[in-house]
């Protein structure tokens, strides 16, 4: 397979939205840059939770896309090069292995999805609860060797909810955008409502 793996430039970073439509490319790269496809996709596929925790490893694994793999790879998830998936074009050897390099971001996803499809206990997130079976899962799988590796995904994943980093605006090549709101919706404020009241009732006050 011929490997054109463009380096990401230094201090860039990769929002929810981007990583959506960077796989999104990938599967069907007849729409790239369309985010109403996009939007339409992620309703047919009913899966953006899963999506929300595959972000959620790539940020721990890529130090918030910051790593060296990630920048000369394409590799945001640390994905070793295995002889069972094929997607990954080189290998790069690093201190600590062999890591897979890829022609695209998109690539790299789908190669990560890879990972958890050929597996038969793989089942699909369909809620935020199910994300310390996910990780779990993840983990008893040997990813990584760090034995609080599941914890530490799970307690990124709240992170980045509480965050809002799953409430983002995928752009278009023609300057358009699209809101996705994929977070769970954040809990009542009551000053939305007492707030208003509160400015009536002085402005009456005041008033008189």
């Amino acid at each position: 397979m011929h490997c054109i793996t463009t380096p990401i430039a230094s201090g860039d970073t990769i929002s929810f939205g981007a990583f959506l439509s960077y796989y999104f490319t990938y599967v069907t790269p007849g729409q790239a840059g369309n985010p109403t496809a996009i939007s339409e996709w992620i309703d047919a596929n009913k899966n953006v939770v899963y999506y929300q925790m595959l972000y959620t490893q790539a940020v721990l694994e890529s130090g918030y896309f910051k790593s060296n793999i990630f920048m000369n790879t394409s590799n945001m998830f640390g994905m070793k090069a295995p002889n069972s998936r094929r997607l990954y074009c080189k290998s790069v050897n690093y201190s600590d292995g062999d890591f897979a390099a890829y022609n695209s971001i998109g690539t790299g996803i789908a190669d990560r999805i890879g990972w958890d499809t050929q597996k038969s206990d793989f089942i699909l997130p369909q809620t935020v609860s199910d994300s310390q079976a996910y990780f779990d899962y993840v983990a008893k799988h040997g990813y990584a060797t760090d034995p609080n590796y599941s914890i530490k995904l799970v307690e990124l994943y709240h992170t980045l909810i509480n965050k809002n980093y799953f409430f983002d605006t995928v752009w278009s090549d023609d300057g358009g955008s699209d809101n996705i709101l994929v977070s769970p919706p954040k809990s009542f404020n009551f000053m939305y409502i007492l707030f208003p009241i509160l400015s009536w009732f002085l402005y009456k006050k005041f008033k008189k």
